[in-house]
């Protein structure tokens, strides 16, 4: 069975599409490593943009909520402070419940990264389940590249070793 991409990570995306538009941009590119056992699809976007997704190992014909990581580029100019701050005003507009659980900036194979995380309970929630993100971007010349780990509630701590996997592969190329 294809697991198909989350709605949370649908939202975000279009998120993305949405603070984009219109905005000068160049293709971009990037390098990025999946964490063991874990299954990665990537795609691109009606622009040409690639996209990677990765998903947790789970049993065939599970329908829960199964950990992820995305990682994406967004094509804008914008500093990634304006653009993360736009995209937590509108993750806000569309929860019942947002919580900041800490944000930074890291240094990470040459690359700034800025970082945020939050608890949420979004409004198109099928169930009263919080879901938890930590978000990095990365600044390119014309693009933000943007990598989102979504886990169960408090359930970022149980993906560290994933999400550090993904985070030091990561490489620009071709911005």
């Amino acid at each position: 069975m294809k697991h198909k991409p989350f709605r949370v990570i649908i939202l975000l995306m279009g998120l993305a599409f949405f603070f984009s538009c219109g905005n000068s941009s160049s293709p971009g590119d990037f390098s990025v490593n999946s964490p063991q056992g874990w299954t990665r699809e990537d795609t691109l976007s009606d622009d040409g943009s690639k996209r990677a997704e990765f998903t947790a190992p789970f049993d065939e014909g599970y329908s829960g909520f199964i950990e992820n990581i995305s990682v994406s580029i967004i094509h804008t100019s914008i500093s990634i402070a304006r653009y993360s701050k736009a995209l937590v005003n509108e993750v806000k507009e569309l929860t019942v419940f947002y919580e900041e659980k800490g944000k930074g900036d890291e240094l990470i194979n040459g690359t700034k990264m800025k970082w945020i995380q939050m608890q949420v309970l979004f409004k198109s929630s099928k169930n009263d389940e919080k879901k938890e993100q930590k978000i990095y971007f990365a600044k390119g010349k014309g693009n933000i590249y943007m990598i989102v780990c979504t886990a169960k509630k408090d359930g970022i701590a149980l993906m560290q070793n994933e999400i550090r996997e993904v985070v030091n592969s990561f490489r620009i190329i071709n911005d």
